[in-house]
């Protein structure tokens, strides 16, 4: 087929034809269309609304969802975050997957979302992602519904259980782990901690122990299903991380029912050892079976994730930190007890209570590497706010690593110093910090998580010392990842 064209004579016979392929014709236009494109979506979104914040409005269709998701280093605010603020200030619009949304990098605004939970701003979450948590779990539960939910999990993982139940099994989970580790073996702190976690979570909501015939199964199960619900993108076809992620869901949900029906047979509910959170819920509470089912997985995943992120984090800026390294280590050895008969110090609960250096470096961590980045809520009602309209409907990304980046907030915030929250009356208390979230939906788990975190750091460092085998930096997609797992190499300490 020959080249099509476009002759043109300039002024008349005898002139310079011109001849311009009809394929350049269509470039052009989408290069004319792009820049007029551009010139409209650096604008305010809501051109002529001088109450309404400004933002851009990025590509049709996708707006600026590739630009909000791009990976960056988790201790570093992000250039998406630091350019708007840097051009339009804490309040701001975007377009996310054509959905506009207003996002807050003020604290006040942030806390005052979270504190008014179901009067002027709610929860909201995408559905794909209800599908993966299912209707009635705790995190996608809002109001009444929410609170019950919620305080079945305070009752169970309370105070005076985090002395007599839960620290004990810390201990135990925490040295079998670390029992195999030998000099020179290169381990992943990710992995390891994850396997901590989830081994725990495991036996105090559902009874499972490691070794036992269904377990490892389990665990691979809940593994696929939590990695589509951290990185998968709504694309429900055969091979998607997405619908492997939801055929997942529905393994582990099938273990969880089988547990649930043999228990019913069972006085009190009660597992081969004893108190375990379904057992709890099932006697305890009202409940319907696909709602204990559902909060079961949620309680899996909330034990389990954060926790082993934060202590990758730890391990992480301690690395880069001697001198913080150092006074950690001192402090645990002022609380150590006598050796057991297999070699390990178990970490007490007066032991615990005394690692006020230890909160501070687990506050910095949670600070720096911003685990939980953000939270979408919707507005219920026109909120004015510092001269801004939010109106009914509109759902708002409340941005906590933005506040703990906060310069005005937080010293020289891009630097690791867990120094900052001692102060002479104890840690410090701040409302601008928001690692558990806030208000009626702060974590119920925030304590037990600190428990867990001391325990593992308690037999690290008195027992290894540990060096990065290979460089690893964890990254925000937007959630927590450590590309290579974070590989460290243990060496047994004296």
């Amino acid at each position: 087929m020959g080249e099509a064209t476009i002759m043109s004579t300039a002024g008349g016979g005898g002139g310079a034809t011109v001849v311009v392929p009809v394929v350049v014709l269509p470039l052009v236009a989408i290069l004319v269309m792009t820049y007029l494109f551009l010139k409209r979506s650096t604008t305010n979104v809501r051109k002529g609304d001088a109450n309404f914040p400004p933002g851009y409005s990025g590509w049709p269709l996708v707006g600026e969802f590739f630009e909000f998701m791009k990976p960056f280093p988790s201790y570093t605010p992000g250039t998406y975050m630091t350019k708007r603020i840097q051009k339009f200030g804490k309040i701001f619009t975007t377009n996310l997957l054509g959905k506009k949304m207003i996002v807050s990098a003020d604290a006040e605004l942030t806390r005052l979302m979270l504190t008014n939970e179901m009067k002027t701003f709610e929860t909201e979450w995408p559905e794909h992602y209800k599908k993966l948590m299912g209707e009635s779990s705790i995190l996608i539960l809002n109001g009444e519904e929410h609170r019950l939910l919620r305080n079945s999990v305070l009752n169970f993982f309370s105070f005076a259980r985090l002395e007599s139940h839960f620290l004990k099994d810390a201990n135990e989970i925490a040295t079998g782990i670390m029992s195999s580790w030998r000099e020179g073996k290169v381990i992943s702190a990710l992995g390891a901690s994850e396997t901590y976690t989830l081994d725990f979570a495991l036996k105090n909501v559902m009874g499972m122990r490691p070794g036992e015939p269904e377990v490892e199964q389990f665990r691979h199960d809940y593994h696929e299903f939590r990695e589509g619900l951290l990185f998968a993108l709504p694309i429900n076809f055969p091979g998607t991380l997405y619908n492997k992620s939801l055929k997942a869901r529905g393994k582990v949900q099938k273990v969880i029912r089988r547990i649930y029906d043999e228990r019913r047979k069972i006085e009190g509910c009660r597992g081969p050892r004893g108190d375990d959170y379904i057992g709890w819920t099932m006697s305890g509470t009202n409940l319907t079976r696909d709602m204990i089912c559902d909060l079961m997985q949620g309680a899996l995943f909330a034990s389990e994730e954060t926790t082993s992120r934060a202590i990758s984090l730890i391990m992480f800026f301690l690395e880069g930190s001697p001198k913080a390294l150092e006074h950690l280590r001192e402090e645990h050895l002022k609380v150590r007890m006598p050796r057991d008969k297999d070699g390990w110090s178990m970490l007490s609960w007066e032991g615990y209570k005394q690692l006020q250096f230890t909160q501070c470096v687990i506050n910095e961590s949670l600070r720096l590497g911003n685990i939980t980045r953000f939270l979408v809520k919707k507005a219920l009602a026109d909120v004015t706010f510092k001269g801004y309209l939010i109106t009914k409907g509109t759902p708002v990304v409340a941005s906590f690593a933005s506040a703990h980046f906060d310069p005005s907030l937080f010293k020289d915030p891009e630097s690791f110093d867990p120094w900052r929250w001692q102060t002479s009356s104890g840690i410090l208390k701040t409302n601008n910090f928001f690692p558990f979230s806030g208000g009626p939906r702060l974590c119920p788990g925030a304590e037990l998580a600190r428990v867990e975190i001391a325990v593992f750091l308690h037999h690290l460092l008195l027992n290894f010392d540990y060096k990065l085998a290979d460089d690893d930096k964890p990254t925000a997609f937007p959630v927590i990842n450590f590309p290579k797992g974070y590989p460290i190499k243990v060496t047994p300490r004296e």
